[in-house]
């Protein structure tokens, strides 16, 4: 009986109450906040990076060059999504 006026006695904590939690997760503002952190390459750039790839087998200068697209990957995806929901 002891114990069950122990629990009685502790406020009880809800999530939201719980700063450890995260709040709310949303999958695409991660993205581009992760997508935000690369520079668009010039074209000179973008075509010494390729020249790197192609030639050089150079695995940083592809993924490089990856990183620096994904921008436009959001840009068609969002342009697409646009066209087809009207």
């Amino acid at each position: 009986m002891d114990k069950d006026k122990t629990l009685e006695k502790q406020p009880a904590r809800s999530r939201v109450e719980d700063s450890s939690l995260p709040t709310t997760f949303d999958p695409l503002r991660k993205y581009l906040s992760e997508v935000s952190r690369y520079s668009v390459l010039t074209r000179e750039q973008e075509f010494e990076v390729a020249r790197k790839v192609f030639e050089d087998k150079d695995r940083d200068a592809a993924q490089k060059l990856v990183m620096s697209n994904l921008k436009l990957v959001v840009k068609i995806s969002l342009e697409y999504y646009n066209t087809y929901l009207n």
